[in-house]
């Protein structure tokens, strides 16, 4: 009988693993051009909008409690990046300048 009350209580303290990640999506002045005009990002997730938002020349936003699942951060009218948010991988970046970059 103390045994079933030992794995009981074993059981009871598994550690929540996480569902969620982080991206971060960052505006960079381009070399040798002007101000540039402000730059919406909409984020997805597995096709579905998540987040979006509005960056200007030299800003960067991160939004958390991003859903695990392929994620794609789309810099509307000059590029997009993808990738795979997973526990093992929970953050994902795009940076937009001369060319644009995804990271981790």
């Amino acid at each position: 009988m103390s045994i079933g009350v030992l794995a009981l209580g074993v059981a009871g303290c598994a550690p929540t693993l996480p569902t969620t990640g982080t991206v971060t999506a960052a505006l960079q002045t381009p070399s040798g051009s002007e101000a540039s005009d402000p730059v919406d990002i909409v984020v997805s997730v597995d096709g579905a909008e998540v987040a979006s938002f509005r960056l200007n020349e030299g800003e960067g936003q991160s939004v958390g409690e991003i859903p695990f699942g392929w994620v794609t951060i789309d810099a509307v009218g000059l590029c997009s990046g993808e990738a795979e948010l997973l526990a093992t991988s929970p953050t994902m970046s795009l940076t937009i300048g001369d060319t644009c970059a995804v990271g981790d």
